[in-house]
């Protein structure tokens, strides 16, 4: 049996990490390529609303944050609001800090 194409790179399927392209090609890979995905759908369909998938792509579809269903719009929208807190420096440097997806500071200058 071939294995589903999230097994080989999760991070892919994590709307945490990458762009609005790589989780475009995580659902195109769920509906063109995946042989589970009849089974992974059933599985979903059956998950109690309060377990619904959050921040990921399954079964084709992307889940925002609260569990939504995002459109392309809303995975374009929210590949833009992660591009505007990803680390960034203004100079070789490193003299101001980065911070991650999350607003937390990283890096040297973290303090």
């Amino acid at each position: 049996m071939t294995k589903p194409p999230c097994t080989a790179d999760p991070q892919k399927w994590d709307l945490a990490f990458g762009s609005f392209v790589d989780w475009d090609n995580a659902r195109n890979d769920c509906l063109l390529r995946c042989p589970m995905l009849v089974a992974c759908r059933a599985q979903l369909a059956a998950l109690p609303k309060r377990d619904q998938p959050k921040g990921v792509v399954w079964g084709g579809k992307a889940y925002g944050e609260r569990g939504q269903i995002l459109d392309t719009d809303g995975m374009k929208g929210r590949s833009d609001r992660r591009r505007k807190v990803l680390p960034t420096t203004t100079d070789d440097d490193d003299q101001s800090p980065a911070v991650d997806s999350h607003g937390t500071r990283i890096g040297r200058n973290a303090a």
